[in-house]
């Protein structure tokens, strides 16, 4: 598509975001993930895109836009790693104060990035921003209001990697994502909010796409299995800002709301083994949390 195009209006050397595209196999969404980026108002920012060996059209979609914008950088990887080890792969490439991912399967608003650098910016001790799913105004959240809001009021902590906007530091203090399918992100927020405090950002700033192959859809059992994990490995945590008898609380009810969440899984699907078995992973896994009580 001939010279790559220099980008006069942001600082190339220095930028201040670090917007990330992961990507494996997403010729039907790509293009749209990444014109929603360059399209964006607010500019200093370098835009890295790691592909993950997709076999479709991902790379040759991705290589149209490589030559018109100069922040743009793509690598791609020898082997194929999986998702979160993907996204902690592609950080290293990084060079912005913040991190912002957007799914390759999703895709940002114009104004979305500028929200959320101006947002970070107000609040420096924050360690992330986050878009509500059902709140319309900014707030600011220390530790223990994250914690106890997320599970007494309504999900805070709930939400995916392109409602988010994270302080590159903290991100790699806390050493990045952990490989757990697709609640990597939860268990992220979980640990960067029980060390720092956390902004929540008006709703509507992203485009969460809903699909058939999404990994929530492909292993529901594994959603179970691992979402027990992180609440044992969270809420019965030293560094946990609730105290001992609010996370005994939340695990009953979880644990309570995953029984009736299997039964509706069943109903609905018919499916006996598989409702067996996240029976079993809920019961066993959920009665572990319950041993130092």
């Amino acid at each position: 598509m001939g010279k790559k195009l220099k980008n006069h209006f942001s600082n190339l050397e220095n930028p201040l975001v670090s917007i990330i595209i992961t990507t494996y196999n997403r010729e039907e969404y790509i293009e749209q993930a990444i014109t929603s980026v360059l399209s964006s108002t607010y500019i200093n920012f370098e835009l890295i895109i790691s592909d993950d060996c997709s076999t479709d059209q991902s790379i040759f979609i991705i290589n149209k836009y490589l030559n018109t914008d100069s922040r743009i950088k793509l690598y791609n990887n020898e082997i194929n790693i999986g998702d979160y080890p993907n996204r902690n792969k592609a950080v290293s490439y990084t060079k912005g104060k913040y991190l912002k991912f957007v799914d390759s399967d999703d895709f940002v608003y114009p104004d979305t990035i500028r929200i959320m650098v101006d947002a970070m910016e107000r609040h420096p001790s924050a360690a992330f921003a986050i878009s509500s799913r059902t709140e319309n105004v900014e707030k600011y959240f220390t530790s223990y209001e994250a914690y106890h809001y997320h599970f007494y009021k309504r999900g805070l902590l709930d939400y995916g990697p392109t409602a988010a906007i994270i302080r590159r530091n903290f991100f790699l203090q806390v050493g990045g994502f952990k490989e757990l399918q697709n609640i990597s992100d939860m268990d992220l927020w979980f640990r960067l909010a029980a060390k720092f405090s956390i902004v929540e950002l008006p709703k509507n700033l992203v485009y969460w796409r809903i699909h058939a192959n999404q990994q929530i859809k492909i292993a529901p059992e594994k959603y179970t299995e691992y979402y027990c994990r992180i609440l044992s490995e969270n809420l019965l945590s030293d560094a946990c800002p609730l105290t001992k008898d609010e996370s005994y609380k939340i695990i009953r009810e979880k644990r309570h709301q995953n029984t009736l969440s299997i039964i509706r899984y069943f109903l609905s699907t018919y499916n006996l083994k598989k409702s067996l078995f996240l029976w079993k992973v809920n019961n066993h896994k959920m009665s572990e949390l319950f041993q130092w009580n």
